[in-house]
């Protein structure tokens, strides 16, 4: 019996420990306590001094074996104690229970706890108990009650103690909270009157804008109200022209219809029509094949009598050439006893050695074509001037002395060219191409000469570098009619001189198309020269119809020479010469170098028939 009790003693405290550790930790403190306050009916305050009672080591938490030992120990011997009373009590007398209860108030009223319980019949009935039973135990009971008491003492005095601070720092601080309070009222005050002013002026503000606003509506409202009446007027034009807009659709719908039936019959009609043109086109393609094959046949006999009136030309330049030697040894002869001042002939009409073999336009009662600029030596002087580089040279007739030039004219007579070169003068009619070449064969000028007819030929030697070099100058005709036999003989030309004039626009212009001939006609092994002619005339370069610089522009266009002359006066007409044949000896070397060597006695048989 006894170990069933102590059993249920050692089951009921820890159930209460475990009421009181709910979160399983192995041990509770002061404040895991106060949860068995409904379990046991007792005050916070006295849970605590029991806490304070069992915790004999005072480390501020209890373990199952403590709280077991301690508090479970006494449970038990109460509940040991109430069945040991029960069975006692049974044969007391009433007054016994009054002694007993006086005697449990004196020893409480001796201990101090007297009022202090607020259950102490529960106290009583375990005091009575341990009398009866184990005087022992009741001295400890009274010990631990005592114990019990001083620890609610001390707690109340304590709690006295705490309330009281806590009641001086509350008035500390309902202190700093009123002041704080009063602080924050007049802050808010201020605030307030601070958001007050600024409100009003928002407001003030906003009214003002919305005023302004309330007019600006209303104009858009007057505004809108003028356009929708102008819109009403117009919608009642608009419907007063709709009926007249339907009758006119109406007549345009037929109009279309109309036009539709026109239109196809149009496009039949132009069906028609293409498949005439294409019919003429195929005829036009017949007849211009024809017309081809006609001028390929005439082309091929105008070359074959091209070549027939060279090689007479070349026969009648032999014998030309034959002829003036003759002449020359007997006028030597026969002037010795004359005076040795020059005789003068009336001047005849220049023209080309080609000229009788061409009809010219200007045969008959009309005067001959002049060029302000351009001479045409006769056939004796071309043929003189052209001995000149093999013999003595002589001062033709009616011609200005001969003027010395430097070592470039400086031609030991009866010399034998080393390189023979073919230089072609080209240019539009007038541009002063015969006064180039009869400045730089003779050094002189003539104010006037007829227009060159066909073909014309000087000769020149130079010595360049103490190497003869023969010159034969073609002065070639400018007008179109010309412009077939003139491409036939700068086809093969060694140099070739495009002239034109600086004061005509017109010359310049064409100068593109005579650039165009050079490329299609030549090789280009072939040296080119642009030269402007009659500088003479304008010495503001800024006030000339073609500016140095255009010509400059162009030459470098094409990657050719340029130079700027007169014939007039000479002024570099020697430098020009000698330019294209310091380039044309250079580019003869290149192709003697490279293994392509000319013989020079067959390049002169050549040059001589053109």
């Amino acid at each position: 019996m006894t170990d069933n009790i102590q059993d249920m003693i050692a089951s009921k405290a820890e159930e209460l420990f475990n009421v009181c550790d709910k979160e399983q930790k192995g041990f509770i403190i002061k404040k895991d306590m106060q949860r068995l306050r409904d379990d046991l009916g007792v005050e916070p305050e006295q849970l605590e001094d029991v806490f304070d009672s069992l915790d004999i080591d005072h480390n501020g938490f209890l373990t199952l074996e403590e709280f077991t030992s301690g508090f479970g120990m006494f449970l038990g011997n109460q509940m040991k104690c109430s069945n040991d009373d029960e069975q006692e009590f049974v044969g007391h007398e009433v007054d016994e229970k009054e002694e007993e209860k006086q005697v449990f108030q004196d020893a409480l009223e001796t201990l101090g706890a007297k009022n202090l319980y607020d259950d102490e019949e529960t106290i009583m009935g375990l005091w009575m108990k341990l009398r009866e039973t184990d005087p022992t135990l009741l001295r400890q009971f009274e010990q631990f009650i005592g114990k019990v008491t001083e620890e609610i003492k001390r707690s109340k005095s304590d709690h006295r103690s705490i309330e009281a601070a806590l009641q001086s720092k509350s008035n500390v601080y309902n202190d700093e909270i009123k002041k704080l309070y009063d602080e924050m009222e007049q802050q808010i005050k201020t605030e307030k009157a601070k958001v007050l002013e600024e409100e009003k002026l928002k407001e003030r503000e906003i009214r003002e804008q919305m005023e302004k606003e309330l007019r600006i509506k209303e104009q858009q409202l007057a505004d809108i109200t003028k356009s929708q009446k102008e819109l009403e007027l117009k919608l009642l034009h608009t419907n007063l022209n709709e009926a007249e807009t339907k009758n006119d659709n109406d007549r345009l719908q037929k109009e279309k219809i109309q036009l539709e039936q026109q239109l196809q019959q149009i496009i039949q009609d132009l069906e028609d029509s293409k498949q005439y043109i294409s019919q003429l086109q195929i005829q036009t393609k017949r007849e211009k094949r024809d017309r081809a094959k006609q001028t390929l046949s005439l082309t091929e006999n105008l070359a074959i009598e091209r070549e027939n009136l060279v090689k007479e030309l070349d026969t009648l330049k032999t014998l030309n050439k034959r002829l003036v030697d003759e002449r020359d040894m007997h006028h030597s002869a026969s002037s010795q006893g004359r005076d040795l001042s020059p005789t003068h002939h009336t001047l005849r009409r220049q023209g080309s050695v080609l000229s009788d073999y061409f009809t010219s336009p200007h045969r008959g009662d009309s005067e001959p074509e002049v060029d302000d600029d351009v001479v045409l030596p006769s056939d004796n002087d071309a043929d003189s001037k052209q001995n000149q580089g093999l013999g003595r040279r002589q001062q033709p007739l009616g011609a200005s002395s001969v003027l010395q030039h430097s070592e470039l004219m400086n031609v030991p007579q009866n010399a034998v060219p080393d390189r023979v070169y073919k230089v072609a003068f080209i240019g539009d009619s007038g541009v002063g191409k015969t006064s180039i070449i009869q400045r730089f064969c003779t050094d002189s000028f003539r104010e006037a000469f007829s227009a060159t007819i066909g073909i014309d030929l000087q000769a020149k030697m130079l010595n360049i570098d103490n190497r003869i070099i023969a010159l034969q100058l073609w002065d070639t005709a400018g007008q179109e009619r010309f412009r077939s036999i003139t491409k036939q003989y700068f086809r093969k030309s060694d140099g070739i001189i495009l002239v034109y004039d600086v004061t005509s626009e017109t010359t310049f212009r064409n100068v593109r198309a005579w650039m165009t001939s050079i490329q299609e006609s030549t090789t280009e092994d072939c040296v080119i020269a642009l030269v402007g002619n009659k500088i003479d005339l304008c010495n503001d370069d800024e006030r000339r119809p073609v500016k140095y610089k255009d010509g400059t522009k162009l030459a470098d266009e094409y990657g050719c020479l340029f130079f700027e002359c007169s014939a007039r006066l000479g002024t570099s007409v020697i430098e020009i010469m000698e330019a294209m044949t310091r380039l044309m000896q250079e580019k003869d070397d290149q192709l003697r170098n490279s293994g392509n060597t000319i013989d020079v006695t067959s390049k002169t048989k050549k040059s001589s028939c053109c």
